[in-house]
């Protein structure tokens, strides 16, 4: 287990570094490169889950097949031209067409299985609600803070969730949140090597991913529902740095914020499911 954590970690760093070394280097204008940041995130989370998984079967056997799907379709939609993608209008098509998806594969068996139908619409349509307003904030605050601001709270706080799901007795899930957070760690890195690069398309992409992990979490694995609340809130605490004491301090000290802000949600998450961890084995 150590072996595949340390490969889930490494594999999917190394897989987006390379993928923003190559993308975003050289001389092409910044906007002709909002797909760099959606691959290296998508791609790298995929290659950390094989690493850890192996390759899934196709269709998903198990409910944790389905990040590493929905990770290619995350690459493949936010990671590839297509006519009208980079639209508004696109964008918004493609938040929607991700969160309806994302919580209709892995909610499924509880629908089928333990849930009446209207409990099954409530949490069908208020997550893919939630995925699609999570990503469209993501992208504005994204946009608005810059490129350096926002990925280093994004890995701070998912590498949090990973320990929040490792507390909630889930080794595995947790082991997928690290994969999610070293491509994160590494658009981090390469936004200040090269500030002029937008992260705007990694926004989507960790929606997504981070959305079905947290799914994972609190339908599957005993995670408590206040450590689930607050991870779902912590990737909006940036926000915070639009207040006014906040916004007037320099680049790197906002940087330094928005990384605080979302890791302390994030923390207090872990130290509840810490506190409330079951005494046996998880999922």
């Amino acid at each position: 287990m150590l072996t595949s954590a340390v490969l889930g970690f490494l594999v999917p760093a190394l897989v987006a570094a390379a993928a923003l070394a190559l993308g975003w280097r050289g001389r092409q204008p910044a906007e002709g490169r909002g797909w760099v940041a959606a691959l290296a995130v998508a791609a790298g989370y995929a290659a950390g889950h094989a690493a850890i998984l192996g390759l899934p079967p196709f269709p998903p056997i198990d409910v944790t097949h389905w990040a590493f799907y929905i990770a290619l379709a995350a690459g493949m939609l936010c990671g590839l031209p297509w006519p009208g993608g980079g639209t508004a209008g696109g964008r918004a098509a493609l938040r929607a067409a991700l969160a309806l998806a994302v919580p209709l594969v892995v909610l499924w068996p509880r629908a089928r299985h333990a849930w009446s139908l209207p409990q099954s619409a409530l949490w069908l349509a208020g997550s893919a609600l939630a995925i699609f307003a999570l990503s469209a904030a993501l992208e504005s605050l994204v946009g608005r803070r810059g490129a350096r601001g926002v990925p280093p709270g994004l890995t701070v706080g998912t590498a949090l969730a990973s320990a929040t799901l490792l507390a909630s007795g889930s080794a595995l899930v947790a082991q997928l949140a690290g994969a999610l957070a070293a491509p994160l760690g590494a658009l981090a890195v390469g936004a200040w090597l090269w500030p002029a690069r937008s992260a705007l398309g990694a926004a989507l992409p960790f929606a997504s991913l981070f959305s079905t992990l947290l799914l994972l979490g609190f339908h599957y694995v005993e995670m408590p529902a206040s450590s689930a609340l607050l991870l779902a809130l912590f990737p909006l605490s940036p926000w915070l740095v639009e207040l006014a004491p906040l916004r007037r301090l320099p680049g790197r000290a906002q940087s330094a914020a928005a990384t605080v802000l979302c890791g302390t949600p994030a923390a207090v998450a872990a130290l509840i499911a810490w506190n409330a961890r079951p005494a046996g084995g998880g999922y």
